[in-house]
């Protein structure tokens, strides 16, 4: 390598590392312990501020009793393997990073919306009837007019689950470390099963941007004991507590009820432990589900590092 190319490949390097260390220190540290989390988010910045005051929120509680079947549509994940998977601990969680062009369309073709990354939460942030997972998988897509959808994957202890060995065995141990592995898709760790929940949400981290489209999977995976203790060695009680449903509908595959049947305030919710003690512990298209909303391109980028 000639003298003159080393020095352009040093001079990209320092301006690329000095432009992401003045990024990362534009942002408002945020958390989940008692002075920077879920409760005081929505006062950290005014950028946060839908965390206190938005009306469309995630997580949330869905009753099953109350949720509307409306013939939705059979998801289909067109994931492919890509050939160097990042993966970061980013602090709040960790983020793997999928760039190979991935997915998320329904069956017909229509609705199709890219995966860019995906991470974990434990235990779950969403509950079933009251039911908190041990484990809660966020799958994050965007379409190409910027709306975002999210897919939900619960996980269970159960069963020794291999799909997870390649992701664990490299998982970072320290906040900021990152690591790369070989060829992996996602698919494989999907659930059989791909009926689902739906509903309009945000993401569940600040921003906390909303007209986000969920897609909750009805089926869990599983993963050893052992497997998910390896996970919350690294993070554990990164949730939200539970979201005002606030006449919102969830709709569901496979589940038929009268509309008679529905509870008209839509509030179906049950108490959440986490939220008094948490802070203590520290159909239609997918743009069809989405409001317009002309600041939503101001506060995308923050959703590029969505944990």
């Amino acid at each position: 390598m000639s003298i003159k190319r080393l020095s352009i490949y040093l001079a990209v390097f320092f301006f690329a590392t000095i432009s992401a260390t003045s990024a990362f220190a534009e942002r408002t540290p945020w958390g989940y312990g008692p002075s920077d989390g879920p409760k005081k988010w929505g006062s950290l910045t005014e950028k946060f501020s839908l965390c206190k005051d938005g009306k469309i929120q995630s997580p949330i509680n869905i009753n099953t009793e109350r949720v509307k079947e409306l013939k939705l549509k059979e998801l289909d994940f067109d994931y492919k393997s890509s050939s160097a998977v990042r993966m970061i601990n980013t602090g709040h969680t960790v983020k793997i990073v999928h760039d190979e062009p991935s997915l998320l369309k329904y069956a017909d073709g229509s609705g199709e919306s890219d995966l860019f990354q995906f991470h974990f939460h434990s235990p779950s942030e969403h509950t079933v009837d009251g039911r908190r997972y041990d484990m809660e998988m966020h799958l994050i897509h965007k379409n190409k007019a910027g709306n975002i959808s999210i897919v939900g994957v619960f996980i269970r202890e159960g069963e020794y689950n291999p799909e997870f060995d390649l992701m664990w065995d490299f998982l970072p141990k320290e906040i900021g470390d990152e690591d790369i592995f070989r060829s992996y898709n996602p698919v494989n760790l999907l659930p059989e099963n791909k009926e689902y929940y739906k509903y309009t949400g945000s993401i569940t981290t600040p921003p906390c941007i909303e007209n986000v489209a969920w897609f909750i999977l009805k089926e869990p995976i599983e993963l050893s004991a052992e497997q998910i203790e390896t996970f919350r060695a690294v993070h554990d009680h990164n949730v939200r507590p539970l979201q005002p449903l606030n006449n919102r509908t969830v709709r569901s595959t496979g589940i038929f009820i009268d509309d008679e049947d529905i509870d008209g305030s839509g509030n179906a919710q049950v108490d959440d432990p986490f939220e008094d003690t948490f802070d203590e512990n520290f159909e239609n298209t997918f743009e069809d589900d989405l409001i317009e909303d002309d600041s939503f391109e101001d506060t995308l980028e923050d959703t590029q590092d969505y944990e």
